[in-house]
């Protein structure tokens, strides 16, 4: 990592002071110390995750972004103007009045103004992606940093973290009631007390799939005292063909297709190779579940569902899972299903039949009668789904 011309900022921070010997509230009091005097400076931001799941599959994903932040008089809530480009070309810019984000794959800019949405100064202090990197983490590190709190932070080691010597702490979480585990580490600098990589790991378990994510964002090539401000100016950004403003009110969301009007019929292939077609399941109860692999809210509605269908198989009731997004022999849906306990019906390409049921997000749910009428639907995931579907289709039957 290299780092140059912190200028007088960050000279006897400790003197004194063996590296060894840092308790973890005189660490987070260095950090803080550091981490506040930063005024303007740019450096490099890569975001990296991974997840595993056993028998299934691997996803790796990483991106990196160039970022500057230069201190703004003009508005002191965040105090500083802001700019980010990753390498998919997607930018974000704050100038001290106006947030800019602008998406490369629809040629669009969308402008904020922190006058008409103050809102949108919280959120961008709470984006490491635009704001400084190390100002985020301590703000989160400084949480911590209280009698009550304090010991929940360990000094678990000294590391090399890309050339240089950085303290590994540790921020130990409250134990929930859910079945997921998670570590969370910072590396703060033992140069500078800045901190410089954020890595948190999960594992979860559902049924016999066991879950692996981790998330791992660090900094390098890291400059201080840049003097221009012209790269914060909205004439610095990318090319696009339309502008938007994001503080006008929002287009009501797009409803389910509605109850009473007739299901269209649709015909989609099994994972077993065959294929299913609606209107030959006339004369039966079907329960229609719009979902994909990577939709935590889905995951969490197909094993709701999975407790139904062993409750009405034998009854004149048939569950079908519509997976619109993944391929079943790529992303290995057989596996994903089994791994989940997941033995209703279930087929793919589902987003052929997204717009005829007026489906943007999943989710999606719709429950179909014997005659082949809609007459419930379910925009996202209820925790009270086992009990409304149950009275739907007792009500049916």
């Amino acid at each position: 990592m290299r780092i140059t011309s912190l200028g007088t900022i960050l000279i006897i921070l400790c003197a004194g002071c063996k590296s060894q010997e840092l308790a973890p509230k005189q660490l987070l009091d260095l950090v803080n110390s550091a981490a506040s005097k930063i005024e303007n400076g740019f450096y490099t931001l890569h975001n990296n995750y991974y997840r595993s799941v056993n028998g299934e599959d691997t996803v790796f994903k990483n991106s990196i972004t160039q970022c500057r932040f230069r201190k703004n008089a003009v508005e002191r809530s965040v105090g500083l103007q802001l700019y980010s480009g990753r390498d998919d070309k997607y930018q974000q810019l704050f100038d001290g009045r106006n947030y800019y984000s602008l998406t490369p794959w629809n040629q669009t800019l969308e402008v904020s103004s922190v006058i008409t949405s103050p809102e949108k100064l919280n959120d961008l202090k709470s984006n490491y992606t635009i704001y400084p990197f190390f100002k985020y983490i301590n703000d989160g590190l400084q949480y911590y940093n209280t009698d009550s709190m304090i010991g929940r932070v360990i000094v678990t080691s000294e590391e090399i973290f890309r050339g240089e010597k950085c303290y590994k702490v540790e921020t130990l979480t409250r134990k929930g009631k859910n079945k997921m585990k998670s570590r969370q580490y910072y590396y703060i600098s033992a140069k500078t007390f800045l901190p410089v990589r954020n890595y948190v790991t999960f594992e979860d378990s559902t049924g016999k799939a066991k879950e692996v994510q981790v998330f791992d964002v660090w900094i390098d090539e890291i400059k201080f005292d840049i003097p221009s401000s012209d790269g914060f100016l909205k004439s610095s950004l990318g090319n696009y063909n339309r502008e938007v403003s994001a503080d006008l009110p929002e287009d009501k969301p797009a409803s389910l297709l509605a109850i009473g009007n007739e299901a269209p019929d649709w015909e989609l292939p099994l994972l077993d190779g065959t294929k299913l077609k609606l209107s030959g399941l006339l004369g039966k109860i079907v329960i229609m579940d719009f979902w994909y692999k990577s939709c935590l809210p889905c995951q969490k509605q197909m094993t709701s569902l999975q407790v139904l269908h062993e409750k009405y198989k034998d009854r004149p009731v048939v569950f079908i899972g519509i997976n619109t997004k993944d391929d079943p022999i790529r992303d290995n849906l057989s596996a994903f299903l089994t791994n989940r306990g997941i033995t209703m019906l279930s087929v793919y390409q589902g987003m052929k039949i997204e717009a005829g049921y007026h489906v943007t997000a999943s989710p999606a749910l719709f429950v179909i009668d014997k005659t082949g009428k809609i007459v419930y639907n379910l925009n996202g995931y209820s925790d009270k789904l086992i009990e409304d579907l149950k009275k739907v289709i007792d009500k049916l039957i």
